[in-house]
């Protein structure tokens, strides 16, 4: 990971551009469907998953196991981050991770399919995907994980609840984009989503702490620069469509800025997060379902112009910035029982003219 931010790591910078309707629109109602160019490979996660470690600095590049659903590998990646206590793995793996030694005993996948639904599922997360439908469930319990001693060590990873610092359980979705097409070329960039909260049971007690505790949704998108002679190249945006908070009491009107921290495997990089109004109608509650269908182009200028703002890719044009990668799914630095469906995901684009 690079770290090149660190000193600006916690800056929060909140900016006051109101939605009012600007930036984010819905689809044009008069574009054919045909125009629009799908920008993920598996939008029903009809062929799985491959699932990684406990660590996104050591782990994120080695298949752990694979939820096989078709005969060809997966897309999507399941990323369990800061799940050191429970995870699947099909064979035993000894790591270094900050020069010491870690042995993970093997924990292999039991899927169980039943009625077109297929199950993996372990004391910390469960997974639930129809691919016939699309339709996909992911439950994440941190109080398995929080204060409990991993078998592979002889101290806690995590304290119980949460001190500042810590790493915290991710049950997340995430996948590389399939078009490599530049940010000045599109006319629209169109986020579709229909959800549900289904679960939400603050488990961490009279130590809650809002600063530090939480369960929460965000949608990113990663804008990254591909210029190779760019001070900034392989460098990126986390642009982000903010779903859900336990701690909001209202929508988001405006946009922000701020960096990747907080952990020892932050990214460093900028995360610019829209203005919820941009996208939902109301704040989502549990048990409600809700579906927007938003083109958000406008709001990813904005955000490459408030990166630049920061004298970042100030050497970068919209040309070299590029949609590379997308995830989406709970983040848990407070102790909660959550679970968060998922009915339909899609991110297109329509192609600017000429």
């Amino acid at each position: 990971m690079k770290k090149w931010m660190a000193l600006l790591l916690g800056l929060v910078l909140t900016f006051g551009l109101a939605a009012c309707g600007e930036g984010g629109g819905e689809q044009s109602s008069d574009t054919p469907e045909d125009a629009y160019t799908e920008l993920l490979f598996d939008a029903d996660f009809s062929q799985g998953f491959n699932l990684y470690g406990a660590d996104s600095r050591y782990h994120a590049s080695n298949t752990w196991a694979q939820l096989l659903l078709s005969d060809t590998d997966p897309f999507w990646k399941l990323g369990t981050w800061g799940n050191f206590v429970n995870y699947f793995l099909d064979r035993e793996l000894t790591v270094v991770e900050d020069g010491v030694s870690y042995t993970y005993p093997a924990r292999p996948l039991e899927p169980v399919t039943e009625n077109g639904v297929t199950t993996i599922s372990n004391p910390t997360y469960t997974v639930k995907v129809d691919p016939e439908s699309g339709w996909l469930s992911l439950k994440l319990d941190s109080s398995q994980e929080y204060g409990v001693t991993p078998s592979y060590t002889d101290h806690p990873r995590l304290s119980a609840p949460r001190k500042d610092g810590e790493a915290w359980p991710h049950l997340i979705i995430e996948e590389n984009l399939a078009d490599p097409t530049a940010l000045v070329d599109m006319e629209e960039v169109v986020f579709t989503l229909d959800f549900q909260i289904s679960e939400v049971e603050n488990l961490t007690g009279e130590d809650f702490n809002p600063d530090l505790h939480t369960a929460q949704i965000t949608w990113f998108v990663s804008i990254a620069c591909i210029n190779p002679f760019s001070a900034f190249y392989n460098q990126y945006i986390w642009f982000g469509l903010p779903i859900y908070d336990f701690r909001s009491e209202s929508l988001t009107t405006t946009e922000t800025a701020h960096f990747d921290g907080g952990k020892e495997d932050s990214t460093g990089m900028l995360i610019y997060s829209a203005p919820q109004t941009a996208y939902l109608e109301e704040l989502p509650e549990v048990g409600e379902r809700i579906r927007f269908s938003v083109d958000m182009m406008d709001y990813m200028e904005r955000a490459f112009e408030r990166a630049q703002s920061l004298d970042l890719f100030t050497d970068c044009t919209l040309a070299d910035m590029r949609l590379i990668n997308t995830n989406l799914g709970w983040e848990l630095p407070g102790t909660f029982d959550a679970t968060f469906e998922i009915f339909d995901m899609s991110v297109r684009y329509r192609p600017a003219a000429g």
